[in-house]
């Protein structure tokens, strides 16, 4: 079957496509949009890591190779003892927001330089304060 026009639901989040027992093997698109265009996903044509971007709110857009990098966050933190308004200011973000078991790593920018690893619990930062080794 050929369908040379959008294939429409006759009702918001009511129908589904295939079943958990009966399922497509492979499907073939442009872009894939995930939670009414909250995020999606896309290919620039290629088939490397750096071709597949996924775009969300919080992120923006990125490659895969770019969300597969650890990154370090440079940001002004408290010594020894970074407030929940400067992890939010130096990560853009909150805990609620990400959720639980999102992580990422913040270089303390003036006074001790720190590193510091820091994770949501879903409600809090929470974090460790790293030491360099001698």
């Amino acid at each position: 079957m050929i369908i040379d026009d959008s294939l429409i639901p006759s009702t918001t989040d009511a129908s589904d496509i295939g079943t958990s027992l009966r399922y497509w093997k492979d499907v073939y698109v442009q872009r894939y949009y995930v939670d009414n265009n909250a995020c999606y996903i896309a290919s620039t044509g290629g088939m490397g890591a750096e071709d597949m971007m996924f775009t969300d709110t919080n992120t923006g857009t990125k490659t895969l190779a770019e969300l597969a990098e650890p990154s370090v966050i440079s940001h002004s933190l408290t010594d020894g003892a970074p407030t929940d308004a400067q992890i939010d200011a130096a990560t853009g973000t909150t805990p609620a927001a990400v959720g639980s078991g999102w992580r990422t790593t913040i270089l303390d920018s003036d006074g001790s330089a720190l590193m510091y690893i820091i994770i949501s619990d879903g409600t809090n930062w929470q974090y460790t304060a790293l030491t360099i080794a001698l």
